[in-house]
């Protein structure tokens, strides 16, 4: 039997397991959409110094483990407009993907965001989370370009 997913909040001794799971799940997802040199970029922000620095720039971060796996994690930080709050970083373990693992770091990053009356949230997804976003409730609202990188501004 697997043992049990616990959903827990991120701590800063997590910073190199997250950075070993983002940048494996940027190469396997994102790769086909986006090229060699654009997941590079985006994978260097996600060295364990870049997340530990993520982790204490007042994002709300949780991660869900499988055993002494890291599996997934995610963050949202308060948003511009009051009650909104921006998905900042979502990644679930390529192998551990569709087993609801993402849904339940959604629905615990959505708890916490409610005590501090976010009630709506925004995200720029890559086009391979699109699915994911929509079956969550979001709604695509428009593309964004930076250079030849296209994101999916979706609401929620």
């Amino acid at each position: 039997m697997r043992p049990e997913i616990v959903i827990r909040p991120a701590e800063a001794a997590d910073a190199a397991a997250i950075s070993t799971l983002v940048c494996a799940v940027l190469y396997a997802s994102n790769l086909p959409d986006y090229g060699a040199e654009n997941v590079r970029r985006v994978a260097g922000h996600f060295t364990p110094e870049g997340v530990r620095h993520m982790l204490a720039d007042g994002r709300v971060s949780f991660v869900a483990t499988r055993g002494d796996r890291l599996v997934g994690t995610a963050s949202y930080a308060p948003g511009e407009e009051a009650g909104t709050g921006v998905v900042k970083t979502f990644f679930v373990d390529s192998s551990q993907q569709r087993m609801g693992i993402g849904a339940r770091l959604y629905d615990r990053i959505a708890a916490e965001a409610a005590k501090n009356r976010v009630s709506h949230f925004v995200v720029r997804a890559s086009l391979a989370g699109v699915a994911f976003y929509e079956k969550l409730g979001f709604v695509p609202v428009q593309d964004h370009w930076d250079g030849t990188e296209r994101t999916v501004e979706m609401r929620k």
